[in-house]
């Protein structure tokens, strides 16, 4: 149970950043670690070597690639902070 513990920590729920590659998800992976988090990051292009988080490459357009990672994966908690930058394209 929860109540056993710490304060400000979590049992290790799997979480899925997307996005995490970026401007602000590459800023949440410390602070996801630090809490407790299974931190499992998703880019679109090559990973970065960051021990911090377990990493996966997928293009989250590709609706089989995402589902077979959500399958796979299993997140319990989702940050999705991907955002598709083409001007006109999206917003």
């Amino acid at each position: 149970s929860r109540s056993a513990t710490p304060p400000g920590r979590i049992m290790a729920e799997r979480v899925l950043l997307t996005g995490a590659t970026g401007f602000i998800g590459r800023a949440l992976v410390g602070p996801l670690r630090a809490r407790g988090y299974d931190v499992h990051a998703l880019a679109h292009r090559a990973p970065p070597a960051d021990p911090r988080a377990t990493w996966h490459q997928a293009d989250l357009f590709d609706i089989g690639a995402t589902r077979a990672l959500l399958r796979d994966l299993r997140p319990t908690l989702l940050v999705h902070a991907a955002w598709y930058v083409v001007h006109g394209r999206f917003w």
